[in-house]
């Protein structure tokens, strides 16, 4: 299991795959937005087992970082590799 920050800010423990529903409540989106993400290319990296969805906990972080800003100028520019928060 991966260690991660859990609900409230504390540390607490969740499974390293996580289903569609779990993924929308660390993210606090509707399932339906990580669907319509899933469709366009715009959310978390997910993987197919079988027929089911998964997201890997640290794809999760990771997508979270790349999409955190410090101000609404940052928002839609790309930013350099290597910077979590922009320019």
């Amino acid at each position: 299991m991966a260690r991660a920050v859990g609900p409230h800010g504390s540390t607490g423990e969740y499974p390293e795959f996580v289903p569609p529903k779990q993924a929308a409540r660390i993210l606090h989106v509707h399932p339906n937005t990580l669907c319509k993400w899933r469709i366009s290319g715009g959310g978390p990296a997910f993987v197919k087992v079988g027929r089911r969805v998964r997201y890997r906990t640290a794809e999760i972080s990771a997508w979270a970082d790349e999409h955190t800003f410090l101000n609404t100028a940052q928002y839609g520019r790309p930013k350099p590799k290597g910077d979590a928060n922009g320019p």
